[in-house]
């Protein structure tokens, strides 16, 4: 596994290349490390996207609301559904399904 990066002009400070950064943020830099810039970013929001509905789902389940848990599956990925999966089921839920 390697880290790219660049020397900075005064060649002192490495600086982390955007696509590096984003890859190890969303942990799809830890498995395919490979990918141009295009590819991760295709890959990355259809892994969030994926990320968002699970997220919506668990959080419809343990009652919280849904749409706050979409959109932070979709910007954190695995790592708001990692925080959703450890959160306590609301007390008093109903989970009969609404007819």
């Amino acid at each position: 596994m390697t880290f790219h990066y660049s020397e900075a002009s005064q060649g002192v400070n490495p600086t982390v290349h955007w696509d590096a950064a984003l890859g190890y943020f969303t942990l799809v830099g830890l498995f395919a490390s490979h990918l141009d810039a295009a590819t991760l970013v295709r890959t990355v929001l259809l892994v969030h996207s994926l990320d968002a509905i699970m997220c919506r789902v668990f959080a419809t389940n343990a009652g919280y609301p849904r749409n706050l848990w979409t959109a932070l599956g979709f910007v954190f990925g695995i790592w708001a559904v990692a925080v959703l999966i450890v959160l306590p089921r609301r007390a008093g839920l109903d989970t009969r399904p609404a007819v």
